[in-house]
């Protein structure tokens, strides 16, 4: 399997991972009008949009094994795979953190946090809320990362090190932990850690095997990730229990099957829009709770709420959030990983360009 091959086939999942994005603003646009306003636009259909979040985890399970298979055992590679992490992660995070903490300082309505949650947030350290408040994701993703770079420096500790973390997310599950646990042991048995692995099992199965009916696969697990969806939004599913990570996930999981196979077989066509949406579904996600709340500003400043329906100030706050995403993408996001990445390469051996599509390798 050729690297460009691998870069073409993850064009495909990197759009899956911008519809996960757009569910989170979808979910996160209408609770805002909720607290504000006291009524959900469209009522609760955007209920189930938090799943985005764990179509997010089996993703990121996936992309980390598919492209860092090889790098399994090679202690080599390390410096390049934590290049890779810390430049994907960090940058524009810093940049939003900044943001979020200028704010706090200048708010009558908010206090600056302690220098010790400070200092655990700038790292993603597992201290419990973060300030961001979808960096809790991100906290989970880089105890991921972690645990996987011990892969690359011994195979053999990694994958001990791989199935503690299994037997410990399921005790998590079940809710047999210890009492008295610290939070980052409790943080490293969340339920959600769970969809790590359904993405690492499938692209484990997709280096290996070809997928035979990759339409079905994807049909079958979009279908069923509505249904447990619609379930949700009529109130037969609790989307917060642990259950639904199951629920979600194995769907999910293989959906992203079908994704791969489609796009292996030259048979996923992506419109320019939606590949754009995909390329920036980690800024739309870090930058749309901001986006919303300066918005909502606007709007009461201007004197609109009043005199708007909440079903159009949620596809304003929808519409803001998404495109001023993408728009944070090509202008902060994207130059500033190609920056940082230079800087760290010490201005040799550093891509003149990063291709979004592949930005998450």
């Amino acid at each position: 399997m050729s690297h460009q091959a691998e870069r073409v086939r993850l064009v495909g999942v990197e759009v899956a991972r911008g519809v996960a994005a757009c569910l989170v603003v979808f979910y996160h646009a209408a609770r805002h009008i909720a607290k504000d306003t006291g009524g959900l636009p469209f009522g609760p259909i955007s209920q189930f949009g938090h799943a985005g979040v764990d179509f997010f985890f089996v993703l990121s399970g996936f992309i980390i094994l598919f492209v860092h298979a090889d790098d399994i055992g090679r202690p080599s590679r390390v410096a390049h795979y934590v290049l890779r992490r810390v430049t994907r992660i960090y940058p524009v995070y810093w940049v939003m953190l900044a943001v979020t903490l200028a704010i706090a300082a200048y708010s009558a309505h908010q206090n600056l946090p302690s220098a010790t949650k400070m200092l655990g947030d700038v790292f993603l350290l597992p201290n419990g809320a973060t300030i961001i408040g979808v960096a809790w994701t991100l906290q989970l993703e880089m105890l991921f990362y972690a645990i996987f770079l011990f892969m690359i420096l011994h195979r053999t500790v990694g994958v001990s090190m791989l199935l503690g973390w299994a037997g410990w997310t399921l005790l998590g599950y079940v809710g047999q932990l210890p009492s008295g646990l610290g939070t980052a042991a409790e943080t490293l048995a969340s339920p959600y850690c769970l969809q790590f692995f359904f993405g690492m099992g499938a692209a484990t199965w997709l280096r290996r095997n070809r997928v035979p009916l990759p339409g079905l696969c994807l049909t079958l697990g979009t279908g069923a990730f509505l249904i447990a969806g619609l379930s949700e939004n009529a109130a037969l599913l609790d989307g917060y229990a642990n259950p639904a990570r199951f629920a979600y996930g194995l769907p999910a999981m293989l959906a992203l099957i079908g994704i791969v196979g489609l796009e292996r077989e030259g048979r996923l066509r992506l419109p320019r829009p939606i590949v754009a949406i995909g390329n920036a579904s980690y800024a739309i996600y870090l930058m749309h709770l901001l986006i919303i709340g300066a918005v909502w500003k606007i709007l009461v400043l201007a004197g609109l709420i009043p005199l708007l329906p909440n079903e159009a100030i949620y596809l304003i706050l929808v519409f803001a959030g998404i495109v001023g995403g993408v728009l944070g993408s090509q202008f902060v996001e994207y130059p500033l990983m190609r920056w940082t990445r230079r800087l760290l390469h010490g201005g040799t051996g550093a891509p003149r360009t990063v291709s979004p599509a592949t930005a998450k390798q």
